[in-house]
């Protein structure tokens, strides 16, 4: 039976971690016993003239830095993780080579200086492929953690950024809306219209509870928000009577798709803010689904006012959450007789 690609993976890494630690106890304790026995062979010896060697240290040094570099901006952690290991011990064996070359090649004066004999020169290029190791699997994990560190306070820099420009958007509707909201309430109220003013309340109640419930949701479904823009609509029908008709044509399979809260409801209120309504002039506002680019459609007749007053904040809101929250942007499209805004279905 096969085994599944990440039991494969799994294996793969704990043989290639039993390998690694196998070749540096090799290296480092049987080959160094044996260079001290054949070749009276001193380690500290060797670092000495490692790090003598001023060419070689900081040669070596300015290679393993730029093997870092390279590593990170070339083959970032969890691409091609196999590639990255390998390409990783050849940095350090070609580095050390490098390194081994100069400390035991010195020129001098023009000439070279006398070459070590095969067992001297093989203990200066594991000591100095020591040092090399220790220096770039220590920079390397270094520059992984404060780079994981900076991706972390950008993700929350971006959530508190999108809170707060939903937070805008919420805003938007309060203060404006309340007003209207209670001057409609005060004149079914005046008017003794007691069962308009009490359905009135609920749906008000209803809206607000809306808000609440939304309030810490990046994204809410279709079906929801949809509820919400209908009864905002019937408290705007309160104030506007027979101005507005809004007209909501959408299928039911797309009702579980998302989009962020109350941008719907924002884009009606945008239509009826910069439009004249009236009953001889009604203002018609159409949502419905653009299916092969899988987006919900805002679109509105326009018959602008004299003195319209936008600032544009609210469409800018609108975006800044698709593309936090997506990497999505919406589509405004104003032509000589409509008004459309498209927004991507998530």
């Amino acid at each position: 039976m096969a085994l599944p690609k990440t039991a494969k993976s799994t294996l793969l890494q704990v043989a290639l971690l039993i390998s690694c630690v196998l070749v540096f106890r090799i290296i480092y304790i049987d080959i160094y016993l044996m260079l001290q026995q054949v070749a009276n062979f001193s380690f500290t010896r060797q670092v000495a003239y490692f790090f003598n060697d001023y060419l070689a240290l900081f040669l070596t040094v300015g290679c393993d830095v730029l093997a870092i570099w390279l590593l990170h901006k070339y083959f970032q952690y969890g691409e091609n993780p196999f590639q990255r290991i390998v390409i990783y011990l050849a940095c350090i064996l070609v580095i050390s080579a490098i390194g081994t070359i100069i400390v035991n090649h010195t020129i001098l004066f023009g000439t070279l200086s006398p070459k070590e004999d095969g067992f001297q020169l093989l203990g200066s290029y594991i000591t100095i492929l020591l040092f090399n190791t220790i220096i770039i699997v220590c920079g390397d994990v270094l520059l992984y953690l404060k780079k994981s560190k900076n991706a972390i306070r950008i993700e929350g820099d971006k959530k508190r950024k999108a809170q707060y420009q939903y937070q805008q958007l919420k805003q938007q509707l309060n203060p404006h809306f309340l007003f209207n909201s209670l001057n409609i309430l005060d004149y079914l109220v005046q008017n003794d219209e007691k069962q308009r003013a009490s359905d009135f309340i609920k749906k008000l109640a209803s809206i607000y509870r809306y808000l609440l419930y939304t309030g810490e949701n990046k994204l809410v479904y279709l079906s929801d928000e949809i509820r919400f823009v209908n009864l905002y609509t019937d408290l705007l029908k309160e104030r506007f009577t027979n101005g507005l008709e809004i007209h909501i044509n959408i299928p039911e399979e797309y009702m579980t798709k998302q989009v962020i809260p109350c941008g719907l409801q924002l884009l009606v209120e945008n239509a009826t803010k910069h439009n004249i309504i009236s009953q001889d002039k009604p203002l018609h506002i159409n949502i419905c689904i653009d299916e092969k680019n899988k987006k919900i459609i805002v679109s509105n007749n326009l018959q602008l006012r004299i003195n319209p007053q936008s600032t544009g904040i609210g469409l800018k809101n609108i975006e800044k959450q698709y593309m936090d929250i997506a990497k999505k942007s919406i589509e405004v499209i104003p032509t000589t007789t409509e008004f459309i805004v498209k927004l991507p279905l998530l």
